[in-house]
């Protein structure tokens, strides 16, 4: 049987931890709060490029990046699945958003839904994890290096084209 001396002994140690507990979630709280700044930032400046990195309108002809996708397939006893497909997209008009798609697959009966969430870049950091996010953004900078490349190339055959052109002309 426990003394009452080790209860207030434990008691007492508790009553230690609870200042520490706070600190911790307000240091959290904080972190959080400026990594969210951080990513609104780079959301905002990648935003004008979603139309150049949308390879074709969707959507109700909106031009939208998907910036990462999660999903998961469980098996049911009956032979089919269960799926959740889970998508972070920027739009063109810088609403960010969570697109949700899931239902079961089986051999007689099958179904699916999807939802739409919009999001704060908290809310995204919250839902995906900061890693993901920005490990995703990685790419899409990779690929907006190649867009560069090829305005580049598309300048260089334009001003061919313009040459051409004049020299046609007789200019």
């Amino acid at each position: 049987m426990t003394s009452s001396a080790s209860l207030y002994e434990i008691n007492q140690s508790l009553g230690e931890f609870a200042p520490l507990a706070a600190k911790i979630s307000g240091l959290k709280k904080d972190i959080l709060e400026k990594e969210a700044e951080i990513l609104a930032e780079i959301l905002e400046k990648i935003t004008s490029l979603v139309p150049l990195l949308t390879p074709q309108l969707e959507f109700y002809n909106r031009c939208r990046l998907v910036i990462l996708t999660e999903s998961r397939e469980v098996p049911l006893f009956t032979g089919g699945y269960f799926f959740h497909e889970g998508e972070l997209v920027l739009y063109e008009n810088g609403d960010l958003v969570r697109e949700l798609r899931y239902g079961s697959h089986g051999n007689h009966i099958s179904w699916e839904d999807t939802e739409s969430m919009k999001l704060t870049a908290e809310g995204a950091i919250l839902l995906f994890g900061l890693d993901s996010i920005a490990e995703s953004l990685a790419k899409v900078l990779r690929d907006v290096a190649t867009v560069r490349i090829l305005t580049r190339e598309v300048e260089g055959r334009l001003e061919v084209l313009v040459k051409h052109l004049m020299s046609l002309r007789g200019d």
